[in-house]
């Protein structure tokens, strides 16, 4: 099912940035299981963002009127970048994936994003 994802509005050194969650972040809720929101992809990559816990990517779409960027971590970056080229309307579908932990050696579901061009 659609969903809408509410634009948070931040700024930083001086510059207004307007931002979606697709993933659950702190008090920002994300999108639940299975449903997804469309987008028209603006560039074919995200920027590439060091972070202290591994490389980020932030992706610049527009999301109704506005421009908009949210965070990808490197496997949902991938899944991106493959999918569509500039101008392409793409449905990002949040699902769960059964995945191995490293730490405890037992299957965990994953949330992950799924990206199809439309």
């Amino acid at each position: 099912m659609e969903q809408k994802l509410e634009i948070k509005t931040n700024e930083s050194k001086g510059t207004i940035y307007k931002n979606i969650y697709p993933k659950v972040f702190g008090a920002n809720p994300g999108l639940d299981i299975g449903n997804h929101i469309v987008f028209e992809k603006l560039f074919l990559e995200g920027t590439k963002i060091v972070g202290k816990y591994g490389d980020m990517f932030g992706c610049k779409v527009k999301y109704g009127d506005e421009e908009v960027s949210f965070i990808l971590n490197l496997k949902d970056h991938e899944a991106f970048k493959k999918v569509g080229g500039v101008g392409d309307m793409v449905k990002m579908t949040l699902i769960e994936e059964a995945r191995m932990n490293n730490f405890t050696k037992k299957k965990t579901l994953y949330p992950i994003l799924v990206f199809e061009k439309i």
